[in-house]
């Protein structure tokens, strides 16, 4: 545990991210590392990093309220301001805002289904517009997608 504590102290910082990858990355496509097992490698750092970030964030805050509002320690700035503000609209009663929900609500369903129903076509089809009663050609929706590795820890 001190090797993973010293390499978070002692990180690089700023530019310094960016060579370290380029480095690391470069180490993989000349075929001195295994790409799949660094990757494998990276997921569990980031799960990690994750749960401890989680576990010290509020005793980093209490030691950054210690400082001023802004500063830099450690090679990095540092803030403490108001982050992820969020708005919890259920108690206002605002029956307008009742009313725009449920709209909007509707709207996605109908919109969800007609997607549902493009993604069946299997080239231009003649369809009828119910509203304005045209027959319409309708394609089916343009399908991406890309190959990539799902790790799962």
């Amino acid at each position: 545990m001190e090797n993973i504590i010293s390499l978070l102290k002692f990180s690089p910082r700023g530019g310094e991210i960016s060579n370290a990858a380029d480095v690391i990355a470069a180490e993989v496509i000349d075929g001195h590392e295994d790409g799949l097992q660094l990757l494998v490698g990276i997921k569990a750092v980031q799960k990690l990093l994750d749960a401890i970030t989680e576990r010290i964030e509020e005793s980093a805050l209490n030691e950054a309220l210690l400082e001023a509002k802004r500063f830099e320690k450690f090679g990095a700035k540092i803030e403490v301001r108001e982050v992820g503000t969020r708005y919890n609209f259920d108690g206002c009663q605002d029956p307008v805002l009742v009313r725009l929900a449920e709209a909007k609500k509707q709207w996605s369903d109908l919109e969800k289904d007609r997607q549902t129903l493009l993604k069946t076509l299997r080239g231009k089809t003649e369809m009828l517009d119910t509203e304005t009663g045209e027959i319409i050609y309708a394609l089916p929706p343009i399908k991406t997608s890309k190959t990539g590795v799902v790790i799962t820890l």
